[in-house]
């Protein structure tokens, strides 16, 4: 091979391995975040995503033997695919903020009226979708899906949602009706929609 051919070959090679050596540093990074601090843009466990890292980093791995890398690292090891980073914290938090929101005004005035709205006052209140983020945090909770509660249980997430849904409602003129006596089974101050989960509920979890 004429030297100028060779070396242009080693010049190659060179900028190869540099540049596998950056990405395989930037791939470690991005693992040890994720395992630390977790991927809260992921709606799948944060053990999937650093397998899924895992896997990049063997691929980098393979070319930079190829390419005669000396760099020292370790390879991280295989996650369990439920592994969540900060679980405790993620509990914590999603407890704490399915009781406020469940016990707050706003959301149990909008549970008294829910029965009261049309198909198209629910949508353009956004108490449908008030509910529904609150039922699946309530639900979360109590099966223990950490990916949901991080989405959701993130302290004072909703608040802005369920004030603004509550003041659309109030500004609608609900006609008043007297209820036959017969007909009242639930107690005044019970704003709970059947099938949903109550507060001793979450407790009891």
């Amino acid at each position: 091979m004429p030297a100028k051919m060779q070396e242009r070959g080693t010049t190659i090679d060179s900028c190869s391995l540099e540049i596998w050596e950056q990405k395989l540093k930037i791939l470690l990074y991005a693992w040890e975040k994720v395992y630390t601090y977790g991927d809260a843009e992921s709606m799948c466990t944060d053990g999937i995503v650093l397998n899924r890292y895992r896997q990049e980093i063997l691929h980098a791995k393979s070319h930079l033997e190829n390419l005669g890398s000396k760099l020292s690292y370790t390879v991280p090891k295989k996650m369990p695919e439920k592994y969540m980073a900060q679980a405790e914290t993620i509990r914590t938090q999603a407890q704490k903020s399915a009781e406020d929101y469940f016990s707050s005004d706003d959301y149990r005035y909008l549970m008294a009226k829910f029965s009261y709205l049309n198909k198209k006052q629910r949508s353009e209140t956004g108490v449908t979708e008030v509910y529904g983020k609150v039922q699946s945090l309530l639900n979360a909770v109590a099966e223990d899906d950490l990916v949901v509660m991080r989405e959701l249980g993130t302290p004072g997430m909703l608040w802005e949602q369920i004030q603004e849904s509550a003041k659309r409602v109030r500004s609608i003129p609900f006609k008043i009706t007297k209820t036959p006596e017969k007909e009242v089974i639930k107690k005044e101050d019970d704003y709970q929609v059947q099938g949903q989960l109550s507060i001793y509920d979450l407790e009891a979890s």
